[in-house]
């Protein structure tokens, strides 16, 4: 019976150690979630404190920019003002252009007269030259294709073809166009 009250209570400590294993087995997983939700907030604020020092450097530069650009604003008033100056200069050359283009225009009214007239002779010879190329050919539209010199006023019978002039087509005894024999030659007047 002792062993078995001393199983008994042997029993009842191991029951009572494992209860208080289990107890402390849960407090050791609530720390270890408390730590793990404490580091990934770590990495969450050391990476917003990265970002942080990142714009501020951004921020750092853009006023060391600005800081140059103060610096220089004396420069750059300089140099509008010896723009402006050459502007001025260039202003005042393009009005001696300008004076110098309407002289020149009117010299150039003065001498353009005889250019005038020079051509509207030159358009009429023109022409004068086309109408008598025009004149040419309609002339040897209706020459003799024998001689090229009397005007044609001869048909020939019976193929009716009118090429020849009278004092040529009598000299012919066959067609210039289809070479055949001439039965019979009237002479037309136009």
């Amino acid at each position: 019976m002792r062993k078995n009250k001393d199983y008994l209570n042997d029993q009842s400590e191991l029951k009572t150690k494992i209860g208080n294993l289990e107890a402390e087995n849960e407090k050791l997983r609530m720390q270890l979630r408390d730590r793990t939700m404490l580091e990934e907030r770590y990495e969450r604020l050391e990476n917003t404190n990265k970002q942080l020092n990142e714009q501020l450097e951004e921020k750092n530069n853009e006023i060391s920019e600005y800081e140059n650009q103060i610096q220089s604003i004396p420069n750059l008033e300089a140099e509008l003002h010896e723009i402006r100056q050459q502007k001025n200069e260039k202003e005042n050359e393009c009005d001696e252009y300008r004076n110098q283009i309407d002289a020149l225009q009117c010299e150039l009214r003065y001498l353009s007269e005889p250019a005038d007239v020079i051509s509207e002779l030159q358009a009429e010879l023109i022409q004068l030259k086309m109408e008598n190329k025009d004149y040419r050919e309609k002339q040897s539209i209706h020459a003799c294709t024998t001689c090229m010199d009397q005007p044609r006023n001869v048909l020939f019978m019976p193929c009716l073809h009118f090429t020849c002039c009278s004092s040529c087509a009598y000299k012919t005894e066959q067609c210039s166009i289809c070479r055949m024999r001439i039965m019979g030659k009237v002479e037309v007047y136009q």
